[in-house]
């Protein structure tokens, strides 16, 4: 089993220390990374454990379009597959910002 997470880091790669707290009382850390969302600007590679699941051509700043590819990742993190999940505390990097648009249980 297994806690899958939609993110991206901004000035990244990024990665932190969460926790999931099981209905047991029992707690699990985990590391949860991000690379940037626009991959430095194009100057690396996504991380080996997530995968790109949307790539968009520019992103918006206050001054208007910027033309730089822009990315939502996936990763993932193991769970007890026998214990059902109270709360999961998100990781804060020591820099940075960590984005999570989405965060589900998956087999």
């Amino acid at each position: 089993m297994k806690l899958a997470f939609l993110g991206a880091g901004v000035y990244g790669p990024l990665n932190g220390t969460g926790t999931v707290t099981y209905t047991d009382g029992t707690t699990q850390t985990f590391t949860l990374s991000f690379s940037d969302w626009t991959l430095n600007g194009g100057s690396r590679n996504p991380l080996p454990t997530e995968n790109v699941v949307a790539k968009m051509t520019y992103r918006n700043k206050a001054s208007g379009p910027e033309s730089v590819n822009t990315h939502v990742f996936s990763t993932s993190v193991p769970i007890d597959p026998t214990k059902t999940i109270d709360m999961v505390q998100l990781p804060k990097p020591a820099s940075g910002y960590l984005h999570i648009f989405g965060m589900a249980t998956a087999s």
